[in-house]
């Protein structure tokens, strides 16, 4: 049976588990795809730039050469095959010379078919589109003539430069051929090299907002996990007194005269006990929604502590408590704060020092007043919290164990004192108690 029970709720834990997972993982593919995209536009974009230049420069590069190479040829008389090896490595083009039409023996040697197919290719192209035949003498008197231009040939493209320069005996006709391969070789390892490295980023990016993403979601599944403890443990509080309201009303149909009082009696305790704990509930709704706020003013604390213990004292005595309180002799500066507030939470403070400790307990109630702030205490001789309730104690509907059949205390009487301690900007903590029992400790901030 026990097995029955547990595993619809485990069902239910893993189905609100899975929807944080989904939700997760969505949320974190979004910012990824959406920061990525991002990234990946702006690589494409600099990649587009970057390639226009690389073109650019080496399209001007080549202009370069070739204008140089061209002035160096009309002042020279002879051209060794020495010199053309070395200007076609460093300047990295083929150089195809006619010597009155004819071409070099030295480079019809070093020319392949797809070389010299091109060559063709290139001189056609600029007698029949830029009106250069390289070919023909030119007339006379005329001076050198060049052209550059690109051509594609055989899915490779080529910077052209085609030049005829007239000479004392006839004239040469030059093509200058500069293949983009390489251009483009280094653009496509700059292309993976990017890609390589837009791929890494959003892996990186991925693991950031997996991580980030799941640190933002965590405080909205812990603020859904205490919603739902609350719910499930306010509805366990308040079917407890509704119970026994009911099963009240169930015998007061029947009961005679006598027991009439009696049910009434247990009608009306339960009724206002109900409706402390539907006030407290509603205080915390509050606080959570920042529906409340503190009404602050100045404040004698000394005074304020006076009062409490005056209210107090007739319970204590009649509980067969002792309780005492500690004042400064000399006068203290008064303090900002919300004084019913702080009332409120010294009377919680005070009601379960009451509740909690024997018969015949010590209970302290004192103030002092520090350089930048105010202490204020309730302390008692009782047994004391252990260590790991502590900060347990500070959480809603918790109660320890010794105190799970107290009837007049619900759990959350420390939660809304530490609500209101925290709303003024200050502190509130339990340590021991020499020798035994408990401290509550109030920091508030001074002047």
């Amino acid at each position: 049976m026990l097995k029955e029970k547990g595993e619809p709720m485990k069902q239910k834990k893993d189905r609100k588990k899975n929807i944080y997972q989904k939700f997760h993982w969505k949320l974190t593919l979004f910012a990824t795809a959406v920061t990525g995209g991002i990234l990946i536009g702006a690589t494409l974009l600099c990649l587009s730039f970057s390639e226009r230049e690389l073109e650019r420069n080496q399209y001007i590069s080549f202009l370069n050469n070739v204008n140089t190479t061209l002035s160096h040829m009309e002042n020279q008389e002879i051209i060794s095959h020495q010199w053309l090896s070395r200007l076609e490595a460093s300047c990295q083009f083929m150089i195809q010379i006619y010597d009155n039409g004819t071409p070099l023996y030295y480079q019809q040697l070093h020319r392949s078919e797809r070389e010299l197919h091109a060559m063709e290719k290139a001189a056609a192209t600029a007698r029949d589109t830029h009106d250069l035949d390289i070919f023909t003498s030119p007339s006379s008197g005329r001076l050198l003539r060049h052209v550059e231009f690109t051509m594609k040939d055989s899915n490779t493209t080529y910077y052209v430069g085609a030049a005829s320069i007239p000479m004392e005996r006839g004239y040469l006709g030059v093509l200058f051929l500069q293949s983009t391969a390489g251009l483009h070789q280094n653009i496509e390892k700059q292309r993976l090299t990017f890609l390589l490295a837009d791929l890494g980023a959003v892996a990186v990016l991925f693991c950031f907002f997996w991580f980030f993403t799941g640190r933002l979601l965590q405080p909205l599944m812990e603020s859904r996990a205490r919603q739902s403890r609350f719910i499930s443990a306010a509805s366990h509080e308040l079917r407890a007194p509704l119970t026994v309201i009911l099963s009240a009303l169930s015998a007061l149909r029947t009961a005679d005269e006598t027991d009439r009082e009696r049910f009434i009696h247990i009608l009306h305790s339960e009724g206002i006990r109900m409706s402390r704990l539907i006030e407290d509930m509603l205080f915390l709704a509050n606080s959570d929604a920042n529906a409340w706020r503190l009404s602050m003013d100045e404040t004698a604390l000394d005074t304020l502590l006076l009062d409490v213990f005056e209210k107090y004292e007739p319970e204590a005595a009649k509980k067969e408590h002792l309780l005492s309180i500690s004042l400064p002799k000399e006068e203290i500066s008064l303090c900002r704060c919300d004084g019913q507030r702080i009332t409120q939470v010294l009377c919680i403070l005070i009601d379960n020092a009451l509740s909690y400790t024997p018969a015949g307990s010590r209970v302290a109630l004192s103030l002092s007043v520090m350089e930048h702030h105010f202490l204020l205490r309730v302390s008692d001789d009782g047994p004391g919290i252990p260590d790991e309730d502590k900060e347990k104690i500070f959480e809603r509907f918790y109660r320890a164990e010794d105190s799970r059949t107290e009837k007049e205390h619900f759990g959350l009487g420390l939660c809304i004192a530490r609500e209101i301690i925290d709303a003024h900007g200050g502190r509130i903590q339990v340590t021991d108690n020499v020798p035994a029992g408990a401290v509550f400790t109030i920091t508030l901030p001074g002047a």
